[in-house]
């Protein structure tokens, strides 16, 4: 049986935008996926659900253009439309089988722990998240890739770079002996945005309210947006949880 991480981010590695309380995190979200049921499990339900609102499938559903109602999202505008599309959104994540697990970082507070060694902020949550992925994989015996969005042709080539590093030489978490044995491939797959990837859609979906309910819990502050409430609510069932049910430090982790 194959597993996959579907990969996303919320915010930017940019360290020198540590101070602007806008820009001061990053988050990197994975959706753990059985791939052997994954094309009707996931990739038919989406499929249908295009098709349904949009009428066609090729249709790439992002976060931020259905929530600017941009291109094909403007008929979205639409009150009774929007309704019945988040409706149908809510459903397929709560039937969904999937693992969730967010990594985030504060930059500021990277910058002022460790001065002038500053791991890359990118990397060093998919190195945290593919460490928990792996662990993840090891308690169940299991087998995985994963598959995160391509950006750009040097930010991809050092992002695949440091994974490579952690597949050969594995972590203070995960030894190099357990990362051989739970990750099928030594290479990081990408893939454009363009590619119409359902697995990576659902992880662009759930991704930023992950993130935006870390941040409230972290500041004891109430969600306020319906929709990413509402999928929050949803991720509480999909989170990665330690044997005694804790979701801190498995399925949710901030760094540093």
């Amino acid at each position: 049986m194959s597993y996959r991480l579907f990969v996303d981010e919320v915010g930017h590695a940019d360290l020198r935008s540590a101070e602007n309380p806008n820009e001061r995190y990053l988050a990197l979200t994975g959706a753990i996926i059985d791939m052997t049921s994954y094309s009707v499990a996931l990739d038919e339900r989406f499929r249908a659900i295009k098709q349904q609102h949009f009428g066609t499938d090729s249709v790439v559903l992002h976060r931020r253009e259905i929530l600017d109602r941009r291109g094909p999202f403007g008929v979205l505008r639409d009150d009774r439309r929007s309704e019945s599309f988040s409706e149908d959104i809510l459903h397929a994540l709560r039937d969904i089988t999937f693992v969730a697990i967010t990594v985030a970082i504060d930059k500021k507070a990277h910058k002022e722990r460790y001065g002038r060694w500053q791991f890359h902020p990118y990397h060093y949550c998919m190195t945290c998240l593919v460490e928990r992925y792996a662990k993840w994989l090891s308690r169940r015996g299991l087998i995985g890739d994963v598959l995160a969005e391509s950006r750009n042709a040097n930010e991809d080539k050092a992002l695949k770079g440091t994974y490579r590093r952690f597949y050969e030489r594995g972590s203070l978490q995960v030894r190099e002996r357990e990362v051989i044995e739970r990750l099928s491939s030594r290479e990081l797959k990408l893939s454009k945005k363009s590619a119409n990837i359902n697995g990576l859609q659902l992880v662009d979906l759930i991704a930023s309210p992950s993130f935006r309910w870390m941040l409230c819990q972290r500041r004891g502050e109430p969600m306020t947006a319906k929709f990413g409430g509402q999928v929050a609510r949803i991720l509480q069932t999909k989170y990665d949880r330690s044997p005694s049910g804790a979701i801190d430090g498995f399925g949710c982790k901030w760094l540093p």
